[in-house]
């Protein structure tokens, strides 16, 4: 799920210095390289995808399987 997210910053015309410049705004200290690597390696904290996916526009939802 972390690598469809690099491809939203992409697709919402972001680069990963500009997301991880935000992120660093809102108290989560992060170079664009760290961005990427938490991303592809599927290790981001929770809170800061939230973070991350606010500024993209999106929301996550969690919703019980029918």
């Amino acid at each position: 799920m972390l690598r469809q997210v690099l491809k939203l910053i992409e697709q919402n015309g972001m680069t990963l210095e500009q997301a991880a410049q935000y992120l660093s705004r809102h108290g989560q200290k992060i170079s664009a390289e760290s961005l990427n690597r938490k991303l592809l390696n599927g290790n981001m904290k929770l809170n800061d995808l939230q973070i991350l996916l606010d500024i993209l526009g999106y929301k996550m939802v969690i919703r019980k399987d029918l």
